[in-house]
């Protein structure tokens, strides 16, 4: 049996990247939000790492033009690159034992980013650019909603007609009915596909002759997973 060593760098940056995405010991958690019920002893560890972080956390913007596409230079695109975070309900984040009175908010927001300071690399990014570059993105579009009772539909009909030259997948998601504004959105449900047919232009099972059964959706539904090159390797 293999084994695996971590050197003390790598032990602390894996600490240090998931302590300011909020991955931590709930001790931890309550000393930084300054919990009203946190620990005043027996947590030294916690308060020099809150000394360190405080309140500061970190949301990713991990996009495929900023991983996948070389070197950040906006002024390469014909618009400006706009991000939109959406923040999770208090409830998800927060807790109390009054979920109606739970709240937080972000303060001081910034954008850190990665910087070229060396002349000789900035001036082959520009001549990159300049010469031109493709950019490669994947453009989410959300179709229809098919209602259906899943104790008496027993078969699903779905027609989708993208209009676009390229297509990567279908990503079909499941939800219970709700109120408008009131659903858990990371909520979903399997509502126990055995078999799914895929017709493309009049001809049928065009992915597998007899149809996706069961033991071939966590194939297809990897395919949409995260790219093995940009896993990251702190664990070796």
């Amino acid at each position: 049996m293999g084994h695996c060593h971590l050197s003390n760098d790598s032990v602390f940056e894996m600490l240090r990247d998931r302590i300011l995405e909020g991955i931590e010991s709930e001790d931890l958690r309550k000393i930084r939000s300054n919990a009203g019920d946190k620990k005043t002893s027996g947590v030294d560890a916690e308060n020099k790492l809150n000394d360190v972080y405080r309140s500061k956390y970190r949301i990713r913007l991990d996009h495929q033009i900023l991983t996948d596409h070389g070197i950040f230079y906006p002024q390469a695109f014909y618009n400006d690159l706009m991000f939109e975070v959406t923040l999770a309900e208090a409830k998800h984040v927060v807790k109390g034992t009054d979920t109606t009175k739970l709240k937080y908010k972000l303060t001081k927001i910034q954008l850190e980013y990665k910087m070229i300071r060396s002349k000789t690399l900035a001036d082959e990014a520009q001549n990159v650019y300049y010469n031109g570059k493709e950019f490669l993105y994947d453009h989410v579009l959300h179709d229809n909603e098919v209602p259906f009772k899943k104790e008496i539909d027993q078969k699903l009909a779905i027609r989708v007609n993208a209009q676009r030259t390229s297509l990567k997948a279908f990503l079909l998601l499941f939800v219970e009915p709700y109120t408008a504004g009131q659903r858990d959105s990371e909520k979903f449900i399997f509502p126990d596909l055995t078999k799914v047919s895929v017709t493309v232009n009049g001809s049928p099972n065009m992915l597998y002759n007899d149809g996706i059964e069961g033991k071939d959706m966590w194939e297809e539904a990897s395919n949409l997973f995260v790219k093995e090159k940009t896993k990251r390797s702190t664990w070796i």
